[in-house]
Protein backbone atom coordinates (compact mmCIF):
# COMPACT_ATOMS: atom_id res chain seq x y z
CA UNK A 1 0.00 0.00 0.00
CA UNK A 2 2.77 2.22 0.64
CA UNK A 3 3.87 2.22 -2.91
CA UNK A 4 0.37 2.87 -3.87
CA UNK A 5 0.20 5.90 -1.31
CA UNK A 6 3.77 7.36 -2.59
CA UNK A 7 2.48 9.55 -5.54
CA UNK A 8 -0.26 11.58 -3.09
CA UNK A 9 3.02 12.03 -0.24
CA UNK A 10 4.98 13.39 -3.13
CA UNK A 11 2.54 16.13 -3.41
CA UNK A 12 1.57 16.46 -0.24
CA UNK A 13 5.81 16.94 0.86
CA UNK A 14 5.97 19.93 -1.99
CA UNK A 15 2.45 21.83 -0.90
CA UNK A 16 3.41 25.29 0.34
CA UNK A 17 1.80 27.50 1.30
CA UNK A 18 2.63 29.84 5.07
CA UNK A 19 -0.86 28.86 6.07
CA UNK A 20 -0.75 25.04 5.40
CA UNK A 21 1.29 23.04 7.90
CA UNK A 22 4.44 21.83 6.32
CA UNK A 23 5.05 18.23 6.02
CA UNK A 24 9.10 18.05 7.05
CA UNK A 25 9.69 14.39 6.43
CA UNK A 26 8.03 11.18 5.37
CA UNK A 27 9.61 7.89 6.07
CA UNK A 28 7.83 4.95 4.60
CA UNK A 29 8.13 1.06 5.56
CA UNK A 30 6.75 -2.30 3.96
CA UNK A 31 4.06 -1.19 6.79
CA UNK A 32 3.50 2.34 7.88
CA UNK A 33 4.07 5.90 6.94
CA UNK A 34 5.91 8.02 9.62
CA UNK A 35 5.87 11.74 9.08
CA UNK A 36 7.15 15.00 10.77
CA UNK A 37 4.92 18.02 10.62
CA UNK A 38 5.59 21.48 11.45
CA UNK A 39 5.09 22.73 15.03
CA UNK A 40 1.75 24.53 15.98
CA UNK A 41 2.51 25.98 19.34
CA UNK A 42 -0.45 27.62 20.20
CA UNK A 43 -2.55 24.53 19.14
CA UNK A 44 -5.64 24.76 17.83
CA UNK A 45 -8.14 27.18 16.95
CA UNK A 46 -11.35 25.29 18.27
CA UNK A 47 -8.70 25.74 21.87
CA UNK A 48 -8.37 29.18 21.06
CA UNK A 49 -12.01 30.01 20.53
CA UNK A 50 -12.88 28.31 23.87
CA UNK A 51 -10.68 29.66 25.95
CA UNK A 52 -11.83 33.43 25.30
CA UNK A 53 -15.54 34.97 25.92
CA UNK A 54 -15.18 36.54 22.20
CA UNK A 55 -13.24 37.05 19.68
CA UNK A 56 -12.48 40.65 18.25
CA UNK A 57 -13.65 41.61 14.74
CA UNK A 58 -10.43 42.36 13.58
CA UNK A 59 -8.54 39.25 14.97
CA UNK A 60 -11.26 37.35 13.85
CA UNK A 61 -11.20 38.84 10.18
CA UNK A 62 -7.54 38.37 9.95
CA UNK A 63 -7.83 34.50 11.09
CA UNK A 64 -10.34 34.26 8.54
CA UNK A 65 -8.40 35.67 5.83
CA UNK A 66 -5.60 33.47 6.32
CA UNK A 67 -8.42 30.19 6.75
CA UNK A 68 -9.46 31.44 3.35
CA UNK A 69 -6.13 31.52 1.84
CA UNK A 70 -5.00 28.48 2.87
CA UNK A 71 -8.31 26.82 1.23
CA UNK A 72 -7.94 29.05 -1.86
CA UNK A 73 -4.31 27.64 -2.26
CA UNK A 74 -5.30 23.81 -1.89
CA UNK A 75 -8.38 24.52 -4.70
CA UNK A 76 -5.47 25.96 -7.30
CA UNK A 77 -3.88 22.82 -6.69
CA UNK A 78 -6.94 20.68 -7.51
CA UNK A 79 -6.57 19.63 -3.87
CA UNK A 80 -9.62 19.02 -1.29
CA UNK A 81 -9.65 19.25 2.20
CA UNK A 82 -12.58 18.00 3.20
CA UNK A 83 -12.76 18.25 6.90
CA UNK A 84 -12.33 21.64 7.36
CA UNK A 85 -13.04 22.56 11.23
CA UNK A 86 -11.74 24.60 13.72
CA UNK A 87 -9.79 21.48 15.01
CA UNK A 88 -8.02 21.25 12.06
CA UNK A 89 -7.15 25.13 12.02
CA UNK A 90 -3.74 25.14 13.84
CA UNK A 91 -2.10 28.15 15.97
CA UNK A 92 1.65 28.83 15.24
CA UNK A 93 4.03 30.73 17.35
CA UNK A 94 2.82 33.96 15.93
CA UNK A 95 -1.05 33.05 15.81
CA UNK A 96 -1.49 32.78 12.14
CA UNK A 97 -3.14 29.93 10.94
CA UNK A 98 -1.95 26.78 9.69
CA UNK A 99 -4.41 24.09 8.09
CA UNK A 100 -3.75 20.88 9.00
CA UNK A 101 -5.83 17.58 8.68
CA UNK A 102 -5.21 17.67 5.07
CA UNK A 103 -2.84 14.72 5.33
CA UNK A 104 -5.11 12.27 6.96
CA UNK A 105 -8.24 13.45 4.16
CA UNK A 106 -5.95 12.68 1.07
CA UNK A 107 -4.36 9.46 2.90
CA UNK A 108 -8.27 8.42 3.48
CA UNK A 109 -9.41 9.25 -0.61
CA UNK A 110 -6.15 7.46 -1.70
CA UNK A 111 -6.91 4.26 0.87
CA UNK A 112 -10.26 3.97 -0.54
CA UNK A 113 -9.01 3.98 -3.75
CA UNK A 114 -6.18 1.16 -3.48
CA UNK A 115 -9.13 -1.17 -1.96
CA UNK A 116 -11.31 -0.22 -5.07
CA UNK A 117 -8.51 -1.09 -6.99
CA UNK A 118 -7.03 -4.31 -5.70
CA UNK A 119 -10.29 -5.53 -4.67
CA UNK A 120 -12.07 -4.59 -7.77
CA UNK A 121 -15.31 -2.99 -6.19
CA UNK A 122 -17.04 -0.54 -8.57
CA UNK A 123 -18.13 2.93 -8.14
CA UNK A 124 -21.70 4.19 -8.73
CA UNK A 125 -21.07 7.85 -9.40
CA UNK A 126 -18.44 9.78 -8.39
CA UNK A 127 -15.98 8.70 -5.74
CA UNK A 128 -17.32 11.97 -3.39
CA UNK A 129 -20.63 10.32 -3.52
CA UNK A 130 -19.60 7.03 -1.79
CA UNK A 131 -22.26 4.77 -3.80
CA UNK A 132 -21.36 1.15 -4.48
CA UNK A 133 -22.49 -0.90 -6.29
Amino acid sequence: MATYLSSEIQILSKVSHPNIIKVNSIVETDRHCFFSLELAENGSLLDYINQRPAIPEQEARFLFNQMCNAVQYCHSQDIAHRDIKCDNMLLDRFMNIKLGGMLYTLLLIKYIQYLFVYYRFRICGRLEDSIFC
